[in-house]
């Protein structure tokens, strides 16, 4: 498979940025380049960019991978901490969430976790403590809250129970 990348030595400060095309990770020379340094900044995608637009820190470390369809978020799309740790990751779809998204604090647990269908929220969201216990979890259907949603503290103790329907709470 052919790859094609770009390399563009900008003139203030001397950052090299990287435009790939198709899969260039492949490629043996790519990891050459990945040693120089890398812009602050993120340089500016082309507004119809179809692929995966990757962004680097100045350390060499990947910082996001975003994927697009003529200039909108479609495919994967992912961050990582300076630690190289990943931040979060997500798919979409003609712009918009659909599927699973998790975000992880910098130690690698888990922060949160959500459902989305179509740009709405549509499923189990969960959120959790930095030690990883669960913190509260929630139904959403077409991005209202609908069934339960349970909230505990630190230790693991149920502090809240509530029933919804589209949007609204219950009274049971």
């Amino acid at each position: 498979m052919l790859a094609f990348f770009v390399l563009v030595l900008a003139c203030a400060g001397a950052a090299l940025y990287v435009l790939r095309y198709g899969e260039p990770q492949r490629h043996q020379y790519i990891y050459m380049f990945q040693a120089y340094v890398y812009p602050k900044e993120v340089p500016k995608r082309p507004e119809t960019y179809t692929g995966v637009w990757t962004a680097w820190r100045a350390t060499g470390m990947k910082a996001s991978e975003i994927g697009y369809r003529e200039g909108v978020f479609h495919g994967m799309y992912a961050e990582w901490y300076p630690n190289g740790q990943k931040a979060c990751e997500g798919m979409y779809a003609d712009g918009k969430a659909d599927g699973k998204h998790v975000r992880w604090f910098s130690s690698g647990t888990p922060s949160n976790e959500a459902e989305w269908k179509n740009g709405k929220a549509d499923g189990t969201w969960t959120t959790y403590y930095r030690d990883g216990e669960k913190k509260s979890e929630a139904q959403y259907r077409d991005d209202r809250l609908h069934g339960t949603r349970t909230e505990w503290d630190e230790t693991g103790k149920v502090t809240g129970v509530t029933r919804f329907e589209n949007g609204r709470p219950v009274n049971e």
